[in-house]
């Protein structure tokens, strides 16, 4: 997504731009997501989203909130596609694209959507006294649009006053209903709302964080920093792909680069090869390789 209001789509295999879609009005994309089947992509630019079908790459569905579009995600399955504002989850039902809002009357601090794609949760945060103030968990099946349990947690005595106090407001227990899910919530996966400092892959291999220029990567396996990748230019954003078994770590500059750095073995030998070729030629590497009883280190690729 770029500040002109375009989405490029770029293909994995060659890493040429593919696709180039150009929204109106032409500010800025803030996030774009795709379902896991790659049929759907969501576009947010400000407080609008858009949905287009990957097939003929047609806008099938759009809508408009108060505030700008702070995460959003497809649920397991691809049967919804869920998003927030500060204060709304906004769910969308794939193909008929019929939406169901929920309002909240304070900001939403996470969003997290059950491994099975049935149900979602949040919690909105007040800040009571000097400790953590009142946590309001709410779990809502995504079929019917129903809550299905609720729960306060609070610290200090100023912060348990005021969930009896919010409680007897909103004529309800400090819990209720489902508790069990209620529970669970707090493992299921969560939609970013704020910009990270770090990203986790999702099979959990690597970890990488972002600081002026330079990204950082942590080898989780082997508990220890691998190397930091130089862009040239401040980081704007960054993040693996693919989502699973992620194969390199990207970064956008604000110079309106984007950079691949490869984290497997067989492509950093693949780039390795990439830049001996350019270096010495094919008769000159085949000389250096004979030299270095290499054989075939670097045939196979070209």
């Amino acid at each position: 997504g770029m500040d002109s209001g375009e989405v490029a789509i770029v293909g994995l295999d060659s890493w040429k731009e593919r696709k180039r879609l150009r929204l109106s009005p032409a500010t800025a994309v803030q996030k774009v997501t795709a379902s896991a089947d790659g049929r759907w992509l969501a576009v947010a630019q400000g407080p609008s989203l858009h949905v287009f079908d990957t097939g003929d790459w047609r806008e099938v569905a759009s809508g408009r909130y108060g505030q700008d579009i702070a995460g959003m995600t497809f649920s397991a399955g691809n049967r919804w596609l869920v998003a927030a504002t500060d204060t709304t989850v906004v769910v969308w039902q794939p193909g008929g694209w019929r939406e169901r809002r929920f309002e909240y009357d304070g900001p939403i601090e996470t969003l997290r959507v059950s491994s099975n794609g049935q149900q979602f949760a949040t919690t909105n945060h007040w800040r009571v006294g000097h400790g953590n103030g009142v946590h309001l968990t709410r779990v809502f099946d995504l079929t019917s649009g129903k809550e299905t349990g609720w729960e306060y947690n609070s610290g200090d005595y100023p912060a348990e006053q005021f969930v009896q106090e919010e409680a007897a407001r909103r004529h309800r227990a400090p819990a209720g209903g489902d508790a069990a899910s209620v529970q669970a919530a707090s493992s299921w996966p969560s939609v970013e709302l704020q910009k990270p400092d770090e990203r986790m892959s999702a099979d959990r291999a690597w970890n990488a964080g972002a600081s002026g220029s330079v990204a950082g990567l942590y080898d989780m396996a082997a508990n220890r920093d691998l190397t930091g990748f130089d862009h040239g230019a401040e980081i704007t954003s960054f993040g693996f792909v693919p989502a699973r078994a992620s194969r390199w770590l990207v970064t956008t500059g604000a110079d309106g680069t984007l950079a691949v750095w490869p984290l497997r073995a067989d492509d950093l030998a693949h780039e390795a090869c990439a830049r001996l070729h350019a270096m010495f030629g094919q008769p000159a590497l085949s000389q250096l390789i004979a030299d270095a009883h290499a054989e075939g280190s670097c045939e196979a690729d070209y």
